[in-house]
């Protein structure tokens, strides 16, 4: 069981020290982080790979992005996250992928993250808009793992993903998971509803996406002790 992220150079010192500090502090397995600069931080559970080994990223030239600095068009940016996933399927039963500007709240148990993918292929947090993929379970022994693996990197690599309406890995996500059996963490969720407040991971985990890194934390989030409720 392996957990993954990566991040920028720029995003290492934005908001991806403040994870790896609190992964440290309170997750049970090890995390593989790819980088694009390897960071100072260093602890026991946590392993830096270059992203740049990753035999996908040749394919890096070929990912266009939208000129206009549109991020729903920034397949440049999100193929990071697929690519990166994809490194690591060969190399463990259960894959956790986490946003790495995330911060963990609490002590995870190896046992409820297996639970979490338990006789399932994936696990994820729908919404009715597209899933929020800050946070995937992949469970790569189940007999329905490598008809998603086969439809996923290969948006990226092949350029399907610039036939959809928008390009980032939560499309490239779905479309590799139709006909696929998995397992919805949320209640639901309309448009670009913070569903991880709906799910299990809500206890250990807050999500500072887009302008709730400002924040420090996502308001009302019933577990951060430093969220306004």
């Amino acid at each position: 069981m392996l957990a993954v992220t990566t991040f920028s150079a720029d995003g290492y010192c934005e908001y991806a020290q403040t994870f790896l500090e609190s992964y440290a502090r309170y997750w049970p397995i090890k995390l593989i982080a790819f980088y694009e600069e390897k960071p100072e931080f260093s602890h026991p559970l946590i392993e830096y790979r270059s992203f740049y080994d990753i035999p996908e990223t040749k394919a890096l030239k070929r990912i266009r992005s939208s000129s206009d600095g549109d991020y729903r068009f920034n397949a440049y940016k999100f193929c990071r996250k697929v690519f990166a996933q994809n490194a690591l399927f060969d190399e463990t039963d259960k894959l956790f992928w986490i946003d790495a500007d995330c911060v963990c709240l609490l002590p995870m148990a190896e046992s409820f993250l297996e639970e979490l993918v338990h006789d399932v292929a994936i696990c994820f947090m729908g919404r009715s808009s597209y899933t929020e993929t800050g946070f995937i379970g992949f469970n790569t022994e189940h007999h329905d793992f490598g008809k998603f693996r086969d439809n996923y990197v290969v948006q990226y690599t092949e350029g399907r993903i610039f036939r959809q309406r928008e390009w980032h890995d939560c499309i490239a996500f779905d479309l590799a998971r139709k006909d696929v059996e998995g397992r919805n963490l949320t209640k639901g969720g309309h448009g670009m509803e913070h569903v991880i407040l709906t799910s299990p991971l809500a206890k250990y985990l807050d999500h500072l996406k887009g302008g709730r890194k400002e924040y420090g934390y996502s308001p009302g989030h019933p577990y951060h002790k430093t969220a306004k409720v």
